[in-house]
């Protein structure tokens, strides 16, 4: 009987691992789209530009230092530009965009565990 309950339990903590570290992913996932598509309008990038533009920021983040790769693209790609923006400014929006993301993902439908 303990057997049993010791392997449902673990089974459960094994699905709740696996839950939160997709539910991270996806958080991360879409705070660089958003980020990227914050950066792209800045740089005057409308439409499907923008789009693809914030897309090379979710494969960026595919790198072990995911948050800093995003982070020097944006700096360098923004202080590059004609008008450009500060980086406390730009590490704010960053910010901005993990609380909306955040929010989106955890809004979302919860698929079942398991």
């Amino acid at each position: 009987m303990e057997e049993r309950l010791f392997r449902t339990r673990e089974r459960g903590f094994e699905a709740q691992f696996a839950h939160e570290q997709e539910m991270a992913f996806r958080m991360q996932a879409r705070r660089d789209k958003l980020f990227g598509l914050w950066v792209a309008e800045r740089l005057g990038r409308r439409g499907a530009a923008a789009e693809t533009y914030a897309a090379s920021f979710i494969t960026l983040s595919a790198r072990q230092d995911r948050d800093q790769a995003v982070l020097a693209k944006a700096i360098a790609e923004l202080g590059a530009a004609s008008a450009p923006i500060d980086e406390p400014a730009i590490r704010a929006a960053f910010a901005q965009c993990m609380l909306r993301a955040r929010a989106e993902v955890t809004q979302e439908p919860r698929p079942p565990l398991g």
